[in-house]
């Protein structure tokens, strides 16, 4: 017969009697009868003496018990089996307990999983999206929604959103600040349970009853005390939040909050490699521009497509007796041909164009509102009669001091933040280096051609005043080799010192096979005149070929510059750097270096050998 104690009543809450007229299987748990069975039926047999298991038991009160089963078998001396001892002990909570635990091992798990998959995102779109749908599907949660806060209106935007009416919301689902649980965590930066909506009143539902929410749990996702946006989880159950629940919640906004910071960290990251490539690109095209109305077009096209006209507007040198320089527009373009505009080649005067004068060499001129009380009303009626009505006038800098200006303008009103005209002010001074060093070019060419005329006059002049002195043919001029003295017969000959600046360079020998007497004083006067324009033509050809040398140096350096300019990297750079100067200067090896303090992060220093 089955004797029991007290103690075992009490766990079961069965009675002694009730415990002898029953068999174990009828407060064991079902699923752990096949386990206690066949472990005893072992112990029957003989095959074991004893057995220890934890096992679920049913209690008179349907609830259920965990308890550790200790069974042995006592046997008479003969080696007979004489009765069972089962020592049960209740390990209820300790079981709870390790439940618990192992679920919160699968959270973490999962925390892990979602975390890796969420920070391999690099758009912010697909984090967000990302997320919920992984919440959603390992969580079980009924509806997911993920919201960021719009930085120009305050409201709570629904980026991303999963489970079963996902239809309900709008493409662009907004939130009033404070509206709902969700506004209010996003103001407050904490955490908001609710296992009762009824009873939450910050709780709103815009749906009714097709969606038939009952918990809400809603945690800000933010970095410090930034708040990025809210994470927003509902269930149709009531209290289906634990308190575990809400820190897995709190610990993968966290995660979200860095995926998607590092999303905007890399698309920030995007858009400054797009807009260095493109300055990059714009800058060669208006360094290989050769007139200005060509670097305007490139400017244009890359860093103003917005706009709807523009003026290169540059000083003259200011005229003797006037106080300032006149000022010219050299290039212009407009996006319609119908549009007014200035055209190439008019000069005003600062009167004119009043805003020239307070133009600093490092800050624009921004007019968002031509008719704005502040503008000047001389301004208005010049941008009114061009049908402008918003502006920007960037410095055209070489050293400290503007030498003119780029005006953008456009036909309506418009903001122009200083941060987005950045990429612009950049490509200004590239426009100021190219139009400055095409005015220069322009310049020592035309110095190259006087000097050039120069030396053809003087030249012609000097020796057809000459042939016209001595009224006979000239038979030899013994200016270098070519001419072999001992083959000609007996000859005059008179010889005069060609003198540049008190220095003898050489001398001008005159022979005639005709003369018979020796040269007169008049003879020798004409010789010595022209040795003397002969001189001074020399000199005037030593100072042509200077400038030609310096217009070919120029010419060079413009060459390797545009090259080097090119070169992507500061390896290619360094590179393009060594081989030009090596071929520039004939030299059999040319080495370019940078120091360690600039070097690369692996301790190397990045070079350029030939």
């Amino acid at each position: 017969p089955l004797q029991v104690n007290p103690a075992l009543q009490r766990m079961l809450g069965y009675s002694a009697k009730e415990l002898r007229g029953m068999t174990f299987a009828q407060f064991t748990h079902p699923d752990d009868i096949a386990t206690d069975w066949s472990l005893f039926q072992e112990t029957i047999a003989g095959r074991r003496d004893s057995y220890q298991i934890e096992k679920r038991y049913l209690r008179r009160d349907g609830s259920v018990m965990w308890g550790r089963l200790s069974v042995s078998m006592l046997r008479t001396p003969n080696g007979d089996a004489d009765y069972v001892l089962s020592v049960v002990e209740d390990i209820t909570a300790r079981a709870a307990a390790q439940r618990a635990l192992q679920r919160r091992a699968a959270q973490l798990s999962l925390l892990n999983d979602v975390g890796r998959q969420i920070a391999s995102a690099h758009m912010v779109d697909e984090v967000l999206n990302r997320a919920a749908q992984l919440i959603h599907r390992e969580l079980g949660y009924h509806h997911v929604g993920i919201f960021t806060i719009d930085a120009g209106s305050g409201e709570l935007a629904m980026r991303a959103r999963a489970g079963g009416f996902t239809h309900l919301f709008a493409p662009d689902h907004r939130l009033s600040p404070g509206q709902g649980m969700v506004g209010w965590v996003a103001q407050h930066g904490q955490s908001l349970l609710a296992n009762d909506v009824s009873a939450e009143p910050r709780y709103v539902n815009l749906y009714g009853d097709a969606l038939p929410t009952r918990s809400e749990l809603t945690v800000p996702i933010k970095i410090g005390e930034r708040v990025l946006g809210v994470l927003d989880v509902q269930s149709p159950q009531r209290d289906a939040f634990m308190p575990e629940d809400r820190q897995v919640q709190e610990t993968l906004a966290d995660q979200i909050a860095v995926a998607l910071s590092n999303a905007q960290q890399f698309k920030q990251t995007q858009a400054a490699l797009e807009q260095a490539s493109m300055l990059y690109n714009a800058s060669q095209s208006i360094a290989l521009a050769e007139e200005p109305q060509t670097m305007l077009t490139e400017l244009i096209k890359y860093a103003a497509a917005d706009a709807d006209g523009a003026t290169i507007i540059l000083h003259e040198r200011a005229q003797s007796g006037s106080a300032e320089p006149r000022l010219e527009a050299v290039a212009t373009w407009a996006r319609q041909a119908s549009d007014k505009q200035v055209a190439p080649g008019t000069h005003f005067t600062m009167e004119q164009l009043p805003i020239m004068r307070s133009l600093s060499p490092d800050q624009p001129i921004i007019i968002e509102d031509a008719n704005a009380p502040d503008v000047d009303p001389g301004l208005r009626r010049a941008m009114n009669l061009l049908n402008v009505r918003a502006a920007v006038v960037l410095p055209m800098v070489t050293g400290q001091h503007p030498f003119g200006a780029l005006i953008i303008a456009y036909r309506e009103p418009r903001s122009l933040p200083l941060d987005n005209l950045r990429p612009l002010i950049a490509l200004t001074n590239q426009l100021a280096v190219s139009v400055q060093n095409q005015q220069l070019l322009a310049e020592t060419h035309l110095t190259l051609e006087q000097l050039n005329e120069a030396n053809r006059r003087l030249t012609g002049e000097a020796w057809r005043a000459y042939t016209r002195a001595a009224a006979r043919p000239l038979r030899v001029i013994d200016a270098g080799p070519g001419v072999v003295p001992e083959q000609l017969p007996p000859t005059a000959e008179a010889a005069v010192p060609i003198v540049v600046r008190g220095e003898a360079i050489g001398h001008l020998k005159l022979r005639d096979t005709d003369r018979r007497a020796s040269w007169s004083e008049a003879d020798l006067a004409l010789l010595q005149a022209v040795a003397a324009e002969v001189a001074g033509v020399i000199d005037n050809a030593r100072l042509f070929e200077q400038a030609q040398d310096r217009a070919a140096r120029e010419a060079q350096l413009n060459r390797i510059a545009d090259r080097i300019r090119r070169a992507s990297g500061i390896q290619a750079i360094l590179r393009a750097a060594a081989e030009e100067l090596s071929v520039a200067l004939d030299t059999s090896h040319a080495h370019a270096q940078l120091s360690r303090a600039v070097g690369q992060a692996d301790g190397r220093e990045p070079t350029g050998e030939r």
